[in-house]
């Protein structure tokens, strides 16, 4: 998917999944800004428009669902893990089904198959919590 798809995927939600092409152009994201300049520099507005009720997260956001715990140092003592899993210790690779905790960086029997497709993965990437999952779309 990319990141265009995305943008009007946010947009159909924050229209309330109207299914009239409408829907798609704006909300989150003003689809008529999707273009190029002269110089081949994509001219699409990169932040979501303010009253935005869905959008792509930003990369802070992102780093902060996965991370971040508002409990890291105790009750109301937040701070930030250093792996996803929300603790302090590399996650081990591998399968599941064989004790590990993270499919990411495992490869298939081909170097170009991977077990995982991320783009199909339900929980945002594999090495993300569920909790960090909110997904494609932050909601406000």
């Amino acid at each position: 998917m990319s990141w265009r798809m995305a943008a009007r995927f946010c947009n159909w939600l924050h229209n309330g999944k109207v299914n009239e092409a409408w829907a798609f152009g704006g909300g989150a994201y003003d689809t008529s800004t999707f273009g190029f300049d002269n110089t081949f520099a994509f001219t699409d507005q990169l932040t979501h428009s303010p009253g935005a009720r869905f959008w792509i997260p930003t990369r802070d956001e992102w780093f902060k669902a996965t991370y971040f715990d508002p409990n890291r140092f105790g009750p109301n003592l937040p701070g930030y893990w250093l792996y996803p899993d929300g603790g302090n210790d590399p996650l081990v690779i591998g399968l599941p089904e064989e004790g590990s905790e993270t499919r990411a960086g495992l490869w298939g029997p081909h170097p170009f198959e991977p077990y995982v497709n991320v783009g199909s993965y339900a929980h945002g990437t594999p090495e993300q919590p569920p909790s960090a999952a909110a997904g494609l779309c932050v909601t406000a």
